[in-house]
């Protein structure tokens, strides 16, 4: 989720393409006028994380100076129907920790850089995102190895076309050191921006790992350790 150039849909298509690769297809596929609206609100989602990756920051100037605080975990709300789980962990409701604070990117920037971004994307996270989900994916994944499910193993769902989260589980076959051959092939400890066997010459262990969302999520330690 690094562009959107290329990105097309049509009225009745099942399949979002980025140039001449299809990449996001509906598993429960809405009908009729909710499939414009739904593929709108993913396409909002998509440009979102397009607009804000951090890591493509270009070090420009600023229009204008932007300020952003410290942030802390409001919770998840629906849109539509009003409903907020009993206990959100980031928020510390219901649960015996307080609301998690993340002060590391606060500040006043005046050029496009990495921080920046990162500041942009935490102070809107929660207006896209189910941030609960989203930390809980990132840690059953890194610490089951899941190598696949950054990317092609995710469903992406939501219930009000706003917040959106993978807590749809899918695929766990590249699991616990398995690798896409079934063979046991990845040691204990990996973690999700690892290279193999630790030379930064080979892959990546897990595909699909310059996924923005995965590099926002691995920048919120205080979020990770709380969830975990």
């Amino acid at each position: 989720m690094t562009s959107v150039a290329g990105l097309s849909y049509g009225n009745t298509s099942e399949a979002f393409t980025i140039g001449d690769s299809t990449v996001f297809e509906w598993r429960n596929k809405p009908s009729g006028s909710m499939m414009v609206t739904a593929n709108d609100a993913w396409l909002d989602l998509v440009k979102w994380f397009a607009d804000n990756n951090p890591d493509a920051a270009t070090g420009e100037d600023l229009d204008e100076e932007e300020t952003y605080p410290a942030y802390t975990f409001r919770g998840y709300t629906s849109a539509v129907s009003g409903y907020a789980p009993a206990k959100q962990v980031l928020a510390g409701i219901g649960v015996n920790n307080g609301a998690v604070t993340i002060s590391r990117f606060a500040g006043t920037y005046t050029k496009d850089t990495y921080n920046r971004r990162m500041a942009k994307m935490l102070s809107e996270c929660e207006d896209h995102l189910i941030m609960d989900a989203m930390v809980f994916h990132y840690l059953f994944i890194e610490r089951h190895c899941l190598i696949d499910n950054v990317a092609k193993n995710t469903f992406w769902h939501t219930e009000d076309l706003q917040h959106w989260s993978m807590i749809k589980d899918y695929d766990n076959d590249t699991s616990d050191g398995n690798d896409n051959s079934g063979n046991l092939n990845l040691t204990y400890g990996y973690e999700v921006l690892d290279h193999k066997d630790h030379d930064p010459n080979k892959s990546f262990v897990f595909n699909a790992s310059s996924s923005v969302w995965l590099h926002f999520i691995n920048e919120l330690l205080e979020a990770r350790t709380t969830m975990y």
